[in-house]
């Protein structure tokens, strides 16, 4: 300590090493906050160009290292610049608390904070919910316009080839970029022994977090009391029910207790159960029995906190499309699929947010409970197994299986495209719909909500796979290439009813993302 003269160690049992400087040593001065404000300051810089967003995490880091180490009543440039990284990462309220920390303490350098504060609320108001609705209400008049327009016949083509001229200059300039963010990340050490032992345990540190939050859901889905008599009423009900007659589970003749997932009764209307997986939020809304509520079509009462509903799918197979206009991929009803859950809704922007560290710019039409969006496959895979425990990507065939909820036709609500208003949102008659919040529509056989229409839902499978179906589950993947194309399902609020047909197959590069690109979370049987 070059205040004190007396040597300080970590005991790295409980923790690792304080914030360190470009230099590799623990970041000191006076008051502990000097050398963290100036690195933090550069990577937020207000009024020029900032750092990358693993720059800017590392910033806000840093920041708030200092906010820490500040006496109460000082410290006001740290919180600042606490306050800055916070509005550059989106997470509005704790920016704005944080610099009326900064005032409150700022002394004769009031006025200037507080014109700080001014700019923070305005930059978050550039980008809040209320201004979004207008700027998609004028793309949906441009898509109109661009509607009646007479196309050249090649446009597709020449549309496609500027895309993919754009993504390689995209990925050019985007490289480099990576490599600083990988440097930054990387703690350098004289020793290289040292170096190496700080990597494994910063990496055993995450693991652990991980661990932590999967081992609480854990126990409060099969440990708790209450889960316990919820399972015990589940497996039972389960292996009277003739939805599942004949069904052959991993552990045996009856289903077991799934970790993470608290069962919520059957659906008064499909027959089929429906659990709650409690990693990404609490039940949906209870009676005064402690049941869930539900109305007479068997809809339950969501609010934003309110986890993923899984729905217990019965094993079997597609059905074969009724006609070949549907262009059903032949392999598709050959599959023998093994029983599995299957989300009942798209997973919600605040689900997402809530569980994933890669925090999604979400298109909501200021609603609430609209499905995650603007994701990647590639945002997605990362979700799995660490961030969305025990869940994953639906099998192509398991998608269509849950689509169609037993039917055959071009969309589960019949052959004729009136049939599925107020089933999918899509776009009727030229005229433009919006995304809408989960739940909104009507549900299929299944009990399934929006598989035609509101997002494209990502898929696991390889596009165009040559690999056989997968046993259990159908999954193709040849797995060769991470640019490979992904499967996509399912259509979107804009497109037309015949793009969301329960057949229909689409597919994007994993590293795309757009604001009509989501997902329907899946999860197998664990014995």
């Amino acid at each position: 300590n070059p205040v004190t003269g007396l040597w300080e160690f970590v005991h790295l049992q409980t923790g690792v090493e304080p914030q360190l400087g470009l230099d590799g040593r623990v970041l000191r001065d006076a008051d502990g906050t000097a050398e963290a404000l100036v690195l933090a300051m550069l990577l937020v810089n207000p009024d020029g160009s900032r750092g990358t967003a693993e720059a800017l995490v590392l910033a806000m880091l840093l920041a708030k290292h200092g906010v820490d180490l500040s006496p109460a009543d000082g410290g006001h440039e740290v919180r600042d610049t606490y306050a800055w990284s916070l509005t550059w990462l989106g997470r509005n309220a704790e920016a704005l608390a944080a610099i009326d920390a900064a005032i409150a303490v700022a002394g004769d350098a009031r006025a200037e904070i507080e014109s700080n504060k001014a700019r923070i609320e305005q930059e978050l108001a550039r980008w809040s919910d209320s201004e979004l609705p207008a700027r998609h209400s004028e793309l949906a008049a441009w898509h109109q316009e661009l509607a009646a327009w007479s196309l050249p016949s090649d446009l597709e083509s020449r549309i496609a080839s500027e895309q993919s001229a754009v993504q390689e200059r995209y990925e050019s300039q985007l490289a480099p970029l990576r490599e600083e963010s990988k440097q930054r990340r990387t703690w350098r050490f004289a020793d290289s022994q040292l170096e190496w032992w700080h990597a494994q345990l910063m990496s055993l540190e995450t693991e652990l977090s991980w661990l932590s939050t999967m081992r609480e859901a854990a126990f409060a889905s099969t440990e708790s009391e209450l889960a316990k008599a919820r399972w015990s009423e589940a497996i039972d009900g389960i292996a009277r029910s003739p939805k599942y007659a004949g069904q052959k589970w991993p552990s045996g003749d009856r289903l077991t207790p799934q970790a993470g997932l608290l069962p919520l009764g059957a659906n008064p209307v499909t027959g089929l159960w429906e659990f709650v997986h409690l990693q990404t939020g609490a039940e949906p809304q209870l009676g005064l029995d402690g049941r869930v509520l539900r109305d007479a079509e068997g809809r339950l009462s969501l609010t934003p906190e309110t986890g993923m509903v899984l729905v217990l799918l019965p094993g079997g197979r597609v059905p074969v499309a009724d006609s070949k206009s549907q262009y059903q991929a032949d392999w598709i009803p050959r599959v023998e699929l093994s029983p599995f859950f299957l989300s009942k809704y798209e997973l919600t922007a605040e689900q997402w947010d809530r569980v994933s560290t890669r925090r999604g710019g979400h298109y909501t039409d200021g609603k609430t409970m609209t499905p995650a969006n603007n994701i990647s496959w590639d945002d997605i895979s990362a979700l799995w197994p660490r961030e969305l425990g025990w869940c994953g990507f639906p099998s192509e065939t398991q998608w269509e299986y849950g689509c169609r909820g037993g039917t055959a036709t071009t969309w589960w609500t019949g052959n004729e495209e009136e049939s599925l208003k107020g089933s999918g949102n899509v776009r009727f008659d030229n005229t433009y719909s919006d995304i809408v919040p989960v739940g909104t529509l009507r549900a299929n056989g299944f009990g399934l909500h929006d598989v035609h229409g509101n997002v494209w839902e990502w898929c696991g499978d390889t596009y165009s796979a040559t690999a056989d179906p997968r046993t259990g589950d159908g999954l193709r993947d040849d797995g060769v290439d991470s640019s490979v194309i992904r499967v996509l399902r399912g259509g979107r609020w804009y497109a037309s009813p015949d793009h969301a047909g329960s057949a229909f197959r689409n597919g994007n590069s994993p590293g795309y993302c757009n604001e009509d690109y989501g997902l329907r979370p899946s999860r197998g049987i664990t014995p």
